[in-house]
């Protein structure tokens, strides 16, 4: 084989590459019909919401990392619902925002959990400790009843 077949060939297999590399990229795009999303269009969309409670974008510290301090993930937003609707309402708004949108929830109480279940990495944060319920009432008769 001389000199000049092999690097011909060689040619052939990198223009065959290259072809087979563009195609696989290119048809990853149709997929991602929302390349040029971004976190201040997101953020508007969850600040235009008519809530009871609120969300919040700034500080957003707290809700961060998990209990052990062991995993640190900063969320987008956190939600401060003063009701159950509240966290219905988010939620369908992100199911409605597609998979392109990339957000994820995640519900946190007291912050105790120690594997980074309460983190939601650019998401948002569901404070579970903003919804008061009033107490709940037992009262022990013949029928015991519950009361809240």
């Amino acid at each position: 084989m001389s000199l000049t077949s092999s690097l011909r060939f060689h040619r052939q297999n990198n223009k065959t590459f290259l072809r087979i590399f563009m195609i696989l990229v290119l048809s990853c795009i149709p997929g991602r019909t929302n390349l040029c999303s971004n976190h201040s269009d997101t953020r508007s969309s969850l600040d235009s919401l008519d809530l009871e409670g609120y969300i919040t974008f700034d500080d957003v510290h707290n809700a961060s990392k998990d209990f052990g301090n062991r995993y640190q993930f900063p969320p987008l937003a956190i939600l401060h619902p003063k009701s159950v609707s509240d966290i219905s309402t988010v939620v369908r708004h992100i199911l409605h925002l597609g998979s392109t949108s990339n957000l994820t929830v995640a519900a946190r109480g007291h912050g105790h959990s120690l594997q980074g279940q309460a983190l939601a990495h650019q998401g948002v944060v569901i404070n579970m400790e903003s919804l008061q319920n009033p107490d709940i009432k037992i009262y022990r008769e013949k029928q015991p009843i519950v009361a809240g």
